[in-house]
């Protein structure tokens, strides 16, 4: 009877540590804060990514809330009590004001599968000095975000953004670019005379997403002033 009991309690237990046998992610601090910085300065740092569980933590992506955050892990298989660096490097370009970028570590950690970042920055104006008497094209969005709001999972919504040449030069798209492969956008036409008009369709599947989300497209151009320029997209995803 004794041992009856003996190998329950072992038994039981064996599943309790099986149970408790997980992966935890953590970091040495939250928010990297890069102060003052001017537009198209490269700023670099590192946060340490550590297991604190008694599990294999395997990282299985990371992702941005912008294009102008790049990210690289050193390594996606970290055993307990080991870490590993994911080194950050941000160009705020051409957004002038206080900045928030997030980034998200997707990760089989039971405590939070998606580990979030955050880095700030207070962006100034970088002057570009044109000498007098040089035409140059300039480009202008009347608009550069847009919010579909609430929105069911797996719908696909599009948004037409219009924008104008309002130099003296033709203006040329070099490249247009979005932050998710779920995230399209598609220019009218790559060169756009003096007061000339162009759109860029872009379109947003939800396929694999929930809750609020925010995509980036990067526009690059031959604009000496903006060389790059964001749209950005919201929506509220629900089941």
């Amino acid at each position: 009877m004794i041992k009856k009991i003996f190998f329950t309690i072992l038994f039981f237990a064996s599943i309790q540590f099986s149970q408790d046998k997980n992966p935890k992610i953590a970091s040495d601090f939250l928010i990297a804060d890069f102060g003052k910085i001017n537009q198209n300065e490269n700023v670099y740092t590192k946060f340490e990514i550590y297991n604190r569980g008694s599990d294999t933590l395997r990282v299985k992506s990371t992702y941005t809330s912008s294009l102008s955050v790049q990210t690289r892990i050193s390594k996606k298989i970290i055993a307990p009590a080991d870490s590993a660096e994911l080194y950050i490097q941000y160009n705020p370009d051409v957004r002038v004001r206080k900045q928030m970028e997030f980034i998200t570590v997707v990760s089989n950690a039971k405590n939070n599968p998606k580990f979030q970042l955050t880095i700030r920055a207070d962006v100034k104006e970088k002057k570009v000095k044109i000498p007098k008497g040089t035409k140059i094209p300039i480009i202008y969005f009347p608009e550069t975000t847009h919010n579909f709001g609430k929105m069911k999972k797996g719908k696909i919504v599009s948004y037409l953004f219009k924008f104008i040449n309002e130099g003296e030069a033709i203006l040329k798209i070099k490249n247009v670019k979005t932050s998710s492969k779920y995230t399209t956008a598609v220019i009218s036409r790559n060169e756009i005379s003096p007061r000339g008009k162009g759109e860029i369709k872009v379109e947003f599947d939800s396929v694999t997403q929930l809750g609020k989300t925010r995509r980036s497209v990067r526009i690059i151009s031959n604009d000496p002033i903006h060389p790059k320029t964001y749209l950005n997209i919201f929506a509220d995803v629900i089941e």
